[in-house]
């Protein structure tokens, strides 16, 4: 089993998990619009061989990061780095999404498009005062619906080299899943989610469903 491990801020960050160095290396693209994969070896290598600096690296990386004050996301840009590792050998890709994509590839939009531009606006009503409201139903239906088909399409494109994604979403704030879902589901893959994530509340449901996706045979 060859295994990855990629992390991003406003950069996506890569990992040397060569057996034979004291310590992993990090190795950061800074240009998530022209993304590139900073080397071809020992980015994927194989569990058996390499567990020590692999469980060196997990024990590590709350430390790295804890005074990370970077809000910005690049995960749609990550996706398409961990799409490029992938794509030869194919794979399942575990994405952890604390907070909404909004810059580099794939970015969501939060702030749903004006009543009088959406594509509901039929179903329109107006008020006594003769102001136009929306029925609270067709609100919901806006917000369950995909704002755009950008996962959709992706979906299309990993499953051509057999890949699939499951996502931990871990949010405090609204990530608009019904958006980014489709990559999941249009890939075999398996959503777990955790609203207003706290890890005293989740740590236990977190730890047995990776533990059960890492140790689920996958054909």
């Amino acid at each position: 089993t060859l295994i990855g491990i990629m992390t991003f801020d406003s950069t996506i960050h890569f990992y040397n998990l060569n057996s034979n160095l004291k310590q992993t290396q990090m190795m950061v693209v800074p240009d998530i619009q022209d993304i590139f994969i900073p080397m071809s070896d020992d980015i994927l290598v194989n569990v058996g061989e390499n567990q020590n600096i692999i469980e060196n690296l997990l024990d590590n990386l709350p430390n790295m990061w804890i005074d990370n004050k970077i809000s910005d996301s690049c995960a749609g840009s990550a996706i398409n780095a961990a799409f490029m590792v992938l794509k030869k050998i194919g794979g399942k890709l575990l994405l952890f999404l604390s907070s909404v994509p909004n810059i580099g590839d794939l970015t969501v939009n939060l702030n749903r498009e004006p009543k009088e531009k959406s594509k509901y606006k039929s179903l329109y009503g107006s008020s006594s005062s003769g102001n136009n409201s929306m029925n609270p139903k067709v609100r919901e239906i806006e917000l369950l619906t995909p704002y755009n088909n950008s996962y959709t399409d992706l979906a299309q494109t990993i499953t051509q080299y057999q890949i699939s994604v499951d996502l931990f979403a871990c949010p405090l704030y609204n990530i608009d899943l019904a958006t980014i879902y489709p990559l999941v589901k249009n890939s075999g893959g398996s959503l777990h989610y955790y609203p207003q994530f706290n890890v005293q509340h989740y740590n236990d449901k977190l730890r047995e469903e990776l533990l059960f996706i890492l140790t689920t045979e996958t054909a």
